[in-house]
C-alpha cells in the first residue's frame, strides 16, 4: 500500500495489520478493497471502480464492481465471501465510511481508466462511435479497447438472422415497398430514426416523437410494432422491449429507460366501461409519451415539475383508441390500422422474411459507424433542406419536424444504397412518398378536428372564411355547390340563422343553435343595426344577422 494512502488513513484515525483493519483502535473487518480500475459513468454520471477485496492476509481476492454510494447497499455486502468477518459492535455506517474512506484515498493516488458500455446504443470513445447491440458491438470492442457490462451482454442478445447478400436485403425492401402499406413503411422508417436517435441529437437534432398506432382488436397492430421493433431476443420475444400498459406507471417508466436508440412497445391501451379508469390509463399514456418527447434541457428551461424519463429511444403505443388531447396527438406519428389495413399480403411478407427489419439495420448501422461524419453532414443537410420546404406554415410546426425526422432517415438509406450500386431513386421512392402523404394528411386531419373542437370561435371564422371566399371570386368564377348563402347591402352581411347553421353542419358535422351562434357574433362584436333598407323577400320574411364587413375582416385578420 502506497504511503500517501496510509497518511490518509492515519488522519481517518484508520489503519491495518495482517489483514485485519482497525478504526480508531477497535477492530472493523478481516477485508481490505484493493481499486484497480475506474469506469467513467457515461450514460449513469455516477462513476463505477473495480475493486479487488482481499481477504486475511490475501489468500482469498473478491473481483467486484460498484459505485462509491453503492457500497452502503445491502446488495454489496451479500457479495462478498462468507470469509469476510465483520467485527461485533461495528455499525453499518461505521463499516461503510470506512470502506469509502480507503477507496477514495486510493482513487485520490489515481487508478487506470477503462472504458466499459453498460447501456445500448450508439457510444463515443478516444473520439470515435460505435453501436452496443447488447453482446455484439460494432466495431468490435477489441478494436477500441472497450468492454460490454456482462449484464448487457448477457440480457441482450441480436434476434437470430440468415447472412444474406446487401443486394438481397435491397432487393426485400423494395418488395416490402411496393405492397404499399403506409402503416408498414412508417413503422419501418421509425425504427431507422430509433437506430440513429443518437446520432440526430449528435448532429443537434432531437427526436421528439413517439409512434400510437390505433386500431380495432385484431386489427394486427402489434404484429407490425413487434415485427418492425424486433432487434433483440427469439422469434417469440423481443428481447424484454416490450411491456403492458396494465403495469404501473412507475414500472413502465422503468422499463422504457432500457430503450436506448431502439423502439420499445408498450401494449395495449384496449376501451374499458368505467370512465374513471379510461382516464387514468390515457393519463399514464399521455404522461410517458410527454417525458419521452421533451428533452432535460427543456424541462429546466421552463421549471416544469415532470420527472424525465431517461428514454433515448422511440416509445410504441399500441391502442384501440386515440388520444383525443391536442397536444398530445402533436407528439406522435399517428398511425391508424382502421383507416389503412394491413393486407394479407404484407402479413404474407412478413411470415416469409421474419430478420428483415433486424439484418437492414444492423447494414445501416455498420455503414454509419464506418462513416459517421458524413453521415451526420447527410442528416444535417437534408433535415435543413425538408423543414424549409415543408415548414412555411408554422401552425404545426412540430408535427411536421417529426415526419422530416422519417424523410430523412429514407434520404439516409438511399445513400446506403447507392455506395453498394443500387438504385432505390425510381419506385421505390415514390412508394415511400405516397405512404408518407397519407400518414401526414390522415394526422394533420386529426389534429386540425382536434383544434377546431377547442376553439370556441371556430364556427364564427368557418362562415367569415366562407363569405370571404366568395367576396374574392371574379365575375367569371363558377358558384359551387352547395356554399354559404348571403347578401351584400352598404358594407354589410345579412344572414339567415338557419342558412348559417346548414352551412356550418355540411362543413363540421355539428349541429350549432341560433343562440350560440348569436352569442358567438356579439363576442366578437360584428352584430349591426339593420341599415340596409331594402332587402329580398326571403330575408325580411326572417330573423337575419347583419355583420359589419369592416368587423369580419378584421377578426379574420387577427385569427391569421
Amino acid at each position: 500500500m502506497d504511503s500517501s494512502i496510509e497518511d490518509i488513513m492515519k488522519e481517518n484515525g484508520m489503519k491495518r495489520e495482517k489483514g485485519i483493519l482497525f478504526n480508531k483502535d477497535k477492530m472493523t473487518c478481516n477485508f481490505f478493497p484493493l481499486v484497480t480500475g475506474c469506469y467513467p459513468g457515461i450514460e449513469s454520471g455516477k462513476n463505477e471502480y473495480q475493486m479487488m477485496i482481499c481477504v486475511g492476509d490475501g489468500k482469498e481476492v473478491i473481483e467486484c464492481t460498484a459505485t462509491l454510494r453503492g457500497i452502503s447497499d445491502v446488495e454489496f455486502w451479500r457479495n462478498l465471501s462468507d470469509n469476510c468477518i465483520i467485527y461485533p459492535g461495528v455499525s453499518n455506517k461505521t463499516l461503510t465510511d470506512c470502506m469509502r474512506c480507503i477507496i477514495q484515498a486510493q482513487i485520490y493516488e489515481g487508478v487506470p481508466e477503462r472504458a466499459r458500455i453498460n447501456s445500448l446504443g450508439w457510444y463515443r470513445h478516444d473520439g470515435y462511435a460505435c453501436y452496443c447491440a447488447g453482446s455484439t458491438v460494432y466495431p468490435p470492442p477489441d478494436n477500441l479497447k472497450i468492454e460490454v457490462s456482462e449484464k448487457i451482454a448477457s440480457e441482450y442478445q441480436i434476434a437470430s438472422h440468415s447472412d444474406k447478400s446487401d443486394r438481397e436485403l435491397f432487393d426485400e425492401l423494395k418488395e416490402m415497398l411496393s405492397l404499399e402499406s403506409p402503416i408498414a413503411v412508417t413503422c419501418w422508417l421509425c425504427d431507422i430514426v430509433a437506430k440513429l436517435y443518437t446520432v440526430f441529437k449528435w448532429c443537434n437534432i432531437y427526436v421528439e416523437f413517439s409512434v400510437m398506432i390505433v386500431g380495432d382488436t385484431s386489427s394486427y397492430k402489434t404484429t407490425v410494432a413487434k415485427y418492425f421493433a424486433h432487434m433483440y431476443g427469439s422469434d417469440k420475444d423481443i428481447g424484454g422491449m416490450m411491456a403492458e400498459l396494465s403495469a404501473t406507471k412507475g414500472a413502465l417508466e422503468l422499463d422504457a429507460e432500457k430503450c436506448k436508440d431502439c423502439e420499445f412497445i408498450i401494449d395495449d391501451l384496449a376501451p374499458t366501461v368505467k370512465k374513471k379508469t379510461a382516464k387514468e390509463k390515457a393519463e399514464v399514456v399521455s404522461t410517458l409519451i410527454r417525458q419521452a418527447t421533451s428533452p432535460a434541457d427543456a424541462i429546466k428551461r421552463h421549471g416544469n415539475k415532470v420527472r424525465k424519463s431517461h428514454v433515448e429511444g422511440i416509445l410504441v403505443f399500441t391502442s384501440e383508441e386515440s388520444i383525443e388531447i391536442s397536444s398530445i396527438v402533436n407528439r406522435v406519428i399517428l398511425l391508424n390500422v382502421n383507416q389503412f389495413p394491413i393486407k394479407r399480403r404484407m402479413l404474407r411478407f412478413m411470415e416469409q422474411n421474419p430478420s428483415f427489419p433486424v439484418e437492414l439495420s444492423l447494414l445501416i448501422i455498420k455503414d454509419v459507424v464506418q462513416d459517421m461524419e458524413d453521415y451526420k453532414r447527410l442528416i444535417t443537410e437534408k433535415m435543413s433542406l425538408h423543414m424549409n420546404e415543408e415548414c412555411v406554415n408554422r401552425r404545426y410546426s412540430r408535427f411536421r419536424k417529426n415526419y422530416m425526422c422519417l424523410r430523412t432517415a429514407w434520404d439516409l438509406v438511399l445513400k446506403v444504397a447507392e455506395k453498394r450500386g443500387i438504385d432505390l431513386y425510381g419506385d421505390a421512392s415514390c412508394h415511400v412518398q405516397n405512404a408518407m402523404n397519407k400518414i401526414m394528411s390522415n394526422h394533420a386531419e386529426k389534429l386540425e378536428r382536434l383544434d377546431f373542437q377547442k376553439d370556441q370561435y371556430a364556427p364564427v371564422r368557418i362562415l367569415f372564411d366562407a363569405i370571404l371566399t366568395i367576396e374574392s371570386r371574379t365575375f367569371f368564377d363558377t358558384p359551387l355547390e352547395g356554399e354559404l348563402e348571403y347578401e351584400k347591402k352598404n358594407e354589410c352581411y345579412y344572414l339567415l340563422p338557419d342558412e348559417a347553421i346548414r352551412y356550418l353542419f355540411r362543413e363540421t358535422g355539428r349541429e350549432y343553435t341560433t343562440n350560440r351562434l348569436s352569442l358567438l357574433f356579439d363576442a366578437v362584436g360584428v352584430l349591426r343595426k339593420d341599415r340596409s333598407g331594402a332587402l329580398t323577400k326571403k330575408l325580411h320574411r326572417q330573423r337575419h344577422w347583419v355583420l359589419d364587413e369592416a368587423i369580419v375582416q378584421e377578426f379574420m385578420e387577427r385569427r391569421d
